[in-house]
């Protein structure tokens, strides 16, 4: 079946060298990004830091070293403390009212699907995939695709040789992930790969009879109040799950703030508190010793837990000080470690204390004259 894959990919590129990439997809190409949308999100309250106990000074810090950066080209911040927005900060000429990709920032929103599935008793971590897409696992199926499960999906230990490049040699991206087996054996090690979330997504599909987007659409986008939501979808019609979702900063905020409340939400349980603690515990670890949950990052060394997207999309989340950091930027870093997150851990260190007025004022001037990688003026 390997040997399938790879003719594929072959073919492909004989395609785009030959002939100048006319025709060398297996299905019609389309626009994917969607137009600009209006529908504002309902806003979390608002609060200030010193009604909250966050320094002014420390905020201030933040923001003055994440628009000087020269890595960091952010477009936009917003910090939460105690379930109040206590800043939200645009560094123009971006926007947080203008809704953003989010890159692999998306995989938190499907493994939060596969929870309430689980929640629901429609769905088990440990079932095996060949069980729930029977039509795809032939005789020609591999031992070690045969044993991947959902939990192996989930924490990118499946070892799926079926990789974001083949997205562009196969119309039929689950199909592909079956046909391609797996490199090494599912649980063994940690090999970060969209197509995991892209089959968990379809998983989500399968199982509730509804896409991905209507699924969580009275689950999580109305309760919370999200805004215009959008995401790209496979050859097949499947959200991809991994990457292609749109969204206002805010309303990611609100999913970080979901976690932290251990699924709680205005009186209400949404999500299943017991698949929270266990999604934002470390189950596996990369070549750089980061850690990996359930489609999320877990830092224990920071005592927080993170949804990321390349290029510095970030919602990260501190249990010990009930806060919330979320970010957009357009950034040159793939995963966590980068200058922006290093600039707010420092911030959280030091996040807590008095807010004396002069510390205010800075920061209100700062707030004013935020620009995606300009200094702000003293």
């Amino acid at each position: 079946m390997e040997l399938r894959s790879s003719v594929k990919a072959l073919n492909f590129t004989k395609k785009m060298l030959f002939d100048g990439g006319e025709r060398a997809l297996p299905y019609p190409s389309r626009p994917q990004k969607p137009a600009p949308q209006s529908e504002p999100c309902r806003p979390l309250e608002r609060s200030t830091p010193q009604a909250e106990g966050v320094s002014a000074a420390a905020l201030d810090g933040m923001l003055r070293a994440l628009s000087a950066s020269e890595e960091t080209h952010m477009h936009g911040c917003i910090v939460i403390r105690n379930g109040r927005v206590i800043c939200e900060a645009d560094f123009p000429p971006y926007s947080t009212k203008t809704w953003h990709v989010t890159h692999s920032m998306s995989k938190t929103l499907v493994g939060t699907a596969v929870g309430f599935l689980v929640s629901e008793g429609k769905l088990s971590p440990d079932e095996r995939l060949c069980d729930i897409f029977p039509e795809y696992c032939t005789l020609l199926t591999g031992r070690r695709m045969r044993s991947v499960t959902i939990r192996h999906l989930l924490t990118m230990t499946s070892g799926a040789n079926f990789r974001e490049m083949g997205a562009l040699t196969d119309a039929n991206w689950v199909k592909a992930f079956f046909e391609s087996d797996a490199g090494n054996e599912p649980g063994s090690s940690f090999d970060y790969n969209s197509m995991n979330s892209h089959v968990l997504a379809a998983v989500v599909c399968k199982r509730s009879g509804q896409s991905l987007t209507e699924y969580l659409r009275p689950r999580l986008f109305e309760p919370l109040g999200f805004g215009s939501v959008a995401w790209e979808t496979s050859p097949s019609g499947i959200e991809i799950g991994g990457w292609g979702l749109y969204v206002l900063l805010e309303d990611m905020a609100k999913l970080g703030l979901l976690y932290l409340n251990g699924g709680m939400w205005e009186g209400r349980q949404l999500l299943s508190a017991e698949w929270i603690r266990d999604a934002v515990r470390p189950h596996a670890r990369n070549d750089h010793g980061e850690e990996y949950g359930y489609q999320l990052w877990p830092d224990t060394r920071h005592g927080l837990y993170l949804f990321n997207g390349m290029f510095g999309q970030y919602v990260i989340c501190v249990p010990q000080l009930c806060m919330v950091v979320a970010v957009n930027a357009g950034a040159e870093h793939f995963f966590i470690q980068s200058d922006a997150y290093e600039i707010i851990c420092r911030f959280l260190r030091h996040a807590l204390g008095a807010s004396p007025a002069i510390d205010r004022r800075r920061l209100e001037f700062t707030l004013s004259h935020l620009e995606s990688g300009s200094a702000v003026p003293e």
